[in-house]
């Protein structure tokens, strides 16, 4: 697990397990939640998750708490704000979802609460 405290517009945390990794990246204008396949030192993105855009977020001036969280196996990760989920990738069955169900992606399934 990797977790930071973060202003919105500009943040940025990563996280790898058993050859898999997984990044955060808000660039000031959007945020996204990828997921990789680690190969020697140089992640290979496999989907890219819309998670929001930065200048629709309410209480945005406020510092939020981020978590990049993976089950024991490492099969699965998942994007947490505010101890919110906003993204799980499932590396196993190769399925990526997000609360946008955006972009569309040869991984893409949709947002389930259940998840």
């Amino acid at each position: 697990m990797s977790s930071g405290e973060f202003c919105i517009g500009e943040a940025f945390l990563s996280s790898e397990m058993w050859g898999k990794a997984a990044f955060f990246e808000d660039d000031g204008e959007t945020a996204y939640f990828y997921a990789c396949e680690k190969i020697e030192e140089d992640p290979k993105i496999i989907d890219a998750l819309h998670i929001y855009n930065v200048n629709s977020v309410v209480d945005g001036d406020k510092p939020s708490l981020i978590e990049i969280m993976w089950a024991p196996e490492g099969i699965k990760t998942g994007l947490f704000i505010n101890g919110v989920c906003h993204a799980i990738f499932d590396f196993d069955k190769m399925e990526g979802m997000c609360r946008s169900n955006f972009p569309d992606s040869e991984y893409r399934v949709p947002w389930k609460e259940e998840a």
